[in-house]
């Protein structure tokens, strides 16, 4: 009975971590990246650079960079987890991390016109709902976004 638990407790969790991350990465796409708008830590570091390293090259849009950078950029972080945290936290982490990064890849190519740039206010509202929304489901489930 016990094992039963822990296992619908491990799927559960997963899930969870699994929408926290599709949460990001929607709000990333919707109403972040199109306004300019940036979010913290390595989301908006990553998105950071990919606007300025696009307003140089015009062969490569921010939606097609920031998956990029954002991976790159978690990369040294999931290596430091790995040799300081390790376990389920780590695993979390990472699959969080793979989840969203696959996702802002994906995004652009099923909705290339789901973008909302009417209103930076609003924007900034429901970017930041969705985005600590997304953050606060990951925490609560022992993960983090990167």
């Amino acid at each position: 009975m016990q094992n039963k638990k822990s296992i619908w407790k491990w799927i559960t969790e997963y899930f969870a971590v699994f929408v926290a991350s599709m949460l990001i990465s929607i709000s990333m796409y919707t109403f972040v990246t199109p306004t300019k708008l940036f979010a913290g830590g390595i989301t908006g570091v990553a998105s950071a650079v990919a606007f300025v390293i696009c307003s140089f090259v015009d062969t490569v849009t921010v939606e097609q960079l920031m998956p990029i950078l954002y991976m790159a950029f978690n990369v040294p972080i999931m290596i430091l987890a790995l040799v300081f945290l390790r376990g389920d936290f780590t695993a979390k982490t990472i699959f969080s991390i793979v989840v969203s990064t696959v996702a802002m890849s994906i995004l652009p190519e099923l909705f290339p016109t789901f973008q909302f740039s009417e209103s930076r206010i609003i924007s900034t509202i429901m970017g930041g709902v969705l985005l600590g929304g997304g953050m606060y489901v990951a925490y609560v489930n022992n993960a983090s976004n990167g």
